[in-house]
């Protein structure tokens, strides 16, 4: 049987044998008292007067608050720019490499990066040089605070901002 029908196959089940036992008739209904049910399941309660009532409960996986794991560019692809590379190694951890592109599409790795990361923002150390960078995050947006001072051709605040770019792949050459 097709998975997505199994919960309304029980629930169906239920319901019948709900019915049957009580010579309840279809159609009539109570309001459900709430109860702690595992997501997905079907809980059939007969309360006082033999009316049956039916709930399912379901719930919505949480999104995790790391930003999503990629390219991240500061300027369009056309000009030159810089491509942070982002990878996870733990729940809260983030690591990668930043990337200059230049206008010809030649790719130089500037620094990679590794630190942890919490509730939208981190604190990641740099390779080479160990410089501790203070970052804080959405889940499609990076913001390197005072990058100007490391980043050689990050020119203006606006260049710190990093956001998400599902289409962007570069090729390092060194």
């Amino acid at each position: 049987m097709h998975s997505s029908l199994r919960p309304r196959s029980r629930h169906i089940a239920a319901l019948i044998v709900a019915l049957a036992a009580t010579g309840a008739s279809a159609g009539c209904s109570s309001p459900v008292t709430p109860s702690r049910q595992a997501s997905g399941s079907t809980t059939t309660q007969i309360p006082p007067g033999g009316q049956t009532t039916t709930s399912t409960t379901s719930t919505t996986a949480v999104a995790s608050s790391l930003p999503i794991m990629g390219q991240y560019t500061d300027g369009p692809t056309y000009q030159p720019h810089y491509v942070l590379d982002l990878t996870a190694t733990t729940s809260s951890t983030l690591a990668g490499t930043i990337s200059f592109v230049y206008q010809d599409g030649r790719t130089s790795t500037v620094l990679t990066f590794s630190g942890t990361a919490s509730s939208g923002s981190a604190q990641l150390t740099t390779a080479p040089g160990a410089r501790l960078v203070d970052v804080t995050y959405t889940t499609q947006s990076i913001d390197l605070e005072s990058c100007t001072k490391y980043l050689e051709y990050a020119t203006t605040p606006s260049s710190c901002t990093f956001t998400y770019s599902a289409a962007s792949s570069t090729t390092t050459t060194g």
